[in-house]
């Protein structure tokens, strides 16, 4: 809370005792988790498309969109989202710059200022991908191709075009595994040097089967590898891959089982956050059969915990949490093939106080945002409060 400002000077917006099914909804207590809609009450009627193959990436107070397929159109979804967690309003960006076209089952992470954005497939899927990399300047709101080369001039240090990989940017290197380039499936390991924007094609032992649309969270120097599959088969998320990257050799954990639920069936194109020391996996497909359970998986004990359920079953989603431990769901494959564009969240940690209070006076005076910044402060907004209200991406 800015300096000079008290708490009960947040409540002059608007003074209602909250009814307790309300603030359960908006706070759960510690321990519970409470999977829900997140209503969009926007004034504007412009909203993305029913969508899937997107990725999204989370920040303290938005959530970014890019790319995506939906078979109604001939054409993928060439184009970046934001949605303002604050004010629950959602803006196509007027992005400048080359952008990346082959938008569907590409990586993206934050790096900084910006989104990187890696390979990712065009149509038709499997015939036309990528193995370029893209920069959007959040605050320029700009695209850049960068140019890279491979190691030493060796050709065999640049990845081949893909998607359905994942990414992770560690130290001054981004680090790409697995995909496929629509018939032939990998799991090498390749990265990018950010200073020289040399790629270099790292030698692994003993590591898994290739695969795609997998999911990996880095912990602790080490890579692990839940799920994906290949047209033809869907790996298991009993037996988890890990990679040292100290030694670049993988092991194998296996992985205990949730005491009353088991453990969480094989699948590929499911959502995937890691959040402190767990990693919560949700929705997916196996064999044309769509889930819709949420696991937790702890680094630390590598047991399964089962979570709950999500409102729809869904695969080929969108999935990122933001700092404060919530995670966002949007898009995705539902029954009888049917895209989606809804938006969806779930508590994963107790959230401050402050954010409490704050999500409380947006959701009972949602078109605060619509105020001038000096009416804002003339409430007793604190300016830091404003400015998540604002367009301000960062």
């Amino acid at each position: 809370m800015a300096e000079g400002s008290s708490p009960m000077s947040l409540l002059k917006v608007q003074t209602i005792i909250p009814r307790q099914s309300d603030v359960s909804k908006m706070c759960p207590s510690a321990g519970r988790y409470c999977l829900q809609y997140l209503k969009i009450d926007c004034e504007n009627t412009d909203i993305p498309i029913e969508r899937s193959g997107h990725r999204i990436i989370v920040t303290a107070n938005h959530i970014f969109v890019i790319g995506g397929f939906n078979p109604t159109y001939s054409e993928l979804f060439n184009e970046v989202w934001s949605f303002n967690i604050s004010t629950n309003v959602w803006t196509k960006l007027k992005t400048t710059g080359p952008a990346p076209t082959q938008v569907a089952s590409h990586s993206m992470c934050l790096l900084g200022n910006s989104i990187i954005v890696f390979g990712g497939s065009g149509l038709p899927f499997g015939m036309n991908s990528s193995n370029d990399i893209y920069q959007l300047d959040l605050l320029k709101q700009e695209w850049q191709l960068i140019p890279c080369q491979p190691l030493n001039g060796d050709a065999a240090n640049f990845p081949s075009k893909r998607y359905g990989h994942t990414m992770h940017p560690i130290d001054n290197y981004i680090y790409i595994c697995g995909g496929t380039e629509g018939t032939i499936y990998m799991l090498d390991l390749y990265r990018l040097e950010l200073n020289t924007k040399s790629w270099e094609y790292i030698e692994c032992k003993n590591p898994p089967e290739p695969r795609y649309r997998h999911e990996t969270v880095v912990e602790s120097k080490k890579l692990y590898i839940f799920g994906g599959g290949t047209n033809f088969s869907v790996f298991d998320l009993i037996k988890i891959p890990v990679l040292d990257f100290d030694t670049f050799c993988w092991s194998y954990i296996t992985s205990s089982r949730d005491i009353k639920n088991g453990l969480p069936l094989d699948r590929k194109c499911h959502g995937c956050v890691h959040y402190k020391h767990y990693v919560y996996i949700c929705g997916g497909t196996k064999n044309k059969i769509i889930f819709k359970d949420v696991w937790r998986f702890s680094l630390k004990s590598h047991r399964w915990t089962y979570v709950g359920e999500m409102p729809k079953n869904l695969y080929f989603h969108g999935s990122a949490v933001s700092p404060n431990g919530c995670m966002y769901l949007f898009g995705g494959v539902t029954e009888n093939e049917q895209r989606v564009n809804t938006l969806f969240r779930m508590q994963l940690d107790v959230p401050s106080l402050q954010e409490m209070c704050w999500r409380y006076i947006c959701h009972y005076s949602s078109h605060l945002y619509l105020k001038k910044a000096s009416e804002l402060r003339e409430i007793g907004i604190p300016s830091h409060l404003i400015k998540r209200m604002t367009n301000c991406l960062l």
